[in-house]
């Protein structure tokens, strides 16, 4: 897993620069700090994802959990995410969501809302 800081300030639609598309390999994540938020950048199937890093029941580190068929486990307690909608796949549970953040991809650069 490769980690980057950006300290950029975002573009008037409230999107922060990010990370090149190229950086971001299929079925691995990339991890980054935006607007002090640690967040993670993965691509699925062709499509480019960002969610929070960390699991959103205990804190665990979802950048060392296993990410598999769109779906990022949590290394702690073994919760599942969907990585599109941030739904709780297992246990079934509706209290926890993973946040998941807007981006935009144009000329080869991702840029991503972080508020």
């Amino acid at each position: 897993m490769k980690s980057r800081k950006t300290e950029q300030q975002p573009d008037e639609e409230g999107y922060y620069p990010a990370i090149q598309v190229a950086e971001v390999t299929e079925n691995s994540t990339v991890r980054l700090a935006i607007n002090g938020q640690a967040i993670l950048v993965t691509k699925f199937e062709g499509e480019y994802f960002v969610f929070s890093a960390f699991c959103p029941h205990a804190a665990g580190d979802l950048a060392a959990g296993q990410l598999y068929k769109g779906r990022i486990d949590c290394p702690d307690h073994a919760y599942q995410f969907d990585i599109r909608s941030g739904r709780t796949l297992w246990p079934p549970d509706e209290t926890y969501c993973l946040k998941t953040y807007p981006l935009k991809v144009s000329e080869g650069k991702m840029r991503i809302f972080v508020s």
